[in-house]
């Protein structure tokens, strides 16, 4: 089995070669000239990511898996990326239709079909993380955690628990984000499980 992108049916992006003059004359005040600039680079990252996308799909075909789950970029609030963008502002951090479409493409010409999806908090460019797999290979573990229809214990920093009860009832314990706080804190952690689960 060997993965290849069918470029033919892959629209063409560039840089304007317009644009790309301006940048060299003169002819153009400083203020347009760093917006030219800020645009170019902004076009060059954009170029490479998608050209890092379609070496990912084809490292991954290579594996020959039975399912795969796209995950769309979601910023978490309290992230130090977050933090980032805030300080210094950078509009590249977003999914884009481009980058979904090669990953949608990938899975197809592994003979895999989308079998669930779902959305978090703070995802970029409205899109959401979707599971992949071929005929019968499905992961039901994914299909019955996206339908809450099973209980989870969940292991290390970050992580929620979650137990349903016969009513109906979901009842969730959370472990602390900090690796360092959640060793410190793990006969806490612990115990928050046994509460959760216990009689």
């Amino acid at each position: 089995f060997r993965a290849v992108i069918n470029e033919r049916i892959v629209p063409s992006l560039r840089v304007s070669a317009y644009y790309e003059s301006l940048m060299k004359e003169d002819a153009a005040d400083a203020e347009t000239q760093k917006y030219l600039k800020e645009r170019l680079e902004g076009a060059v990252r954009l170029l490479k990511a998608i050209e890092q996308r379609k070496e990912t799909i084809r490292r991954i075909a290579a594996l020959d898996p039975d399912s795969l789950t796209v995950h769309s970029l979601a910023v978490k609030r309290a992230s130090r990326l977050q933090q980032w963008i805030e300080q210094n502002g950078c509009s590249a951090l977003n999914n884009t239709d481009e980058s979904m479409r090669i990953a949608a493409e990938g899975a197809a010409r592994m003979d895999m079909v989308p079998y669930y999806l779902y959305r978090q908090k703070n995802m970029s460019g409205n899109f959401e993380n979707v599971g992949y797999a071929r005929e019968g290979r499905y992961g039901i573990y994914n299909i019955l955690i996206m339908e809450e229809t099973q209980s989870i214990l969940a292991l290390g920093a970050g992580s929620i628990s979650k137990a349903l009860f016969e009513n109906g009832r979901i009842e969730r314990a959370d472990n602390c984000k900090d690796v360092a706080t959640y060793i410190e804190t793990i006969e806490e952690m612990i115990a928050r499980k046994r509460r959760l689960f216990g009689p």
